[in-house]
């Protein structure tokens, strides 16, 4: 903190659910699931994908009091990033994997996975403009044409 007075302070001991202070390390605890299919790292980071919805940070910027475990996070299905990646460290560790918790800031953007200022890699369709669109051809004239333009007339 003397190095470094305006560096964010660690993450080390916050509150879990059950409003005790627990120290972040522990919250990872090796885990496997029941299924086969789900022993690789893609299938396990598309079940937490998938499984748990994301809960943003209220403030982003700001390092959360009170982080959920990856039991209650499973139960409530429900998780912000920290939470999610405590899970999924836990997953890929029971699992044999080498698997690390890295807290940092990112940018609004990669957080709320916002892509609307990128910019699109292929060339976009053509737009087709109501008023260039040529009409369809008249039928051809026939004897009622003639009774329906007197009649509009008269």
């Amino acid at each position: 903190m003397q190095l470094f007075p305006t560096r964010a302070p660690l993450l080390l001991a916050p509150f879990n659910e059950c409003s005790a202070r627990k120290f972040i390390s522990t919250f990872i605890r090796p885990t496997q699931m029941k299924f086969a299919e789900m022993y690789d790292c893609q299938s396990l980071a598309k079940f937490i994908a998938n499984y748990i919805k994301y809960e943003p940070l209220d403030e982003p910027e700001i390092l959360p009091t009170r982080v959920m475990t990856p039991t209650t996070t499973m139960s409530w299905q429900v998780a912000n990033c920290i939470e999610q990646a405590n899970l999924l460290t836990s997953l890929l560790i029971g699992h044999g994997y080498n698997a690390f918790v890295c807290v940092g800031c990112a940018k609004r953007a990669v957080c709320y996975n916002d892509e609307t200022s990128t910019p699109w890699p292929d060339s976009l369709p053509e737009e087709i403009n109501p008023d260039d669109v040529i009409d369809e051809v008249p039928p051809p004239k026939s004897h009622y044409m003639n009774h329906l333009k007197s009649n509009a007339q008269s």
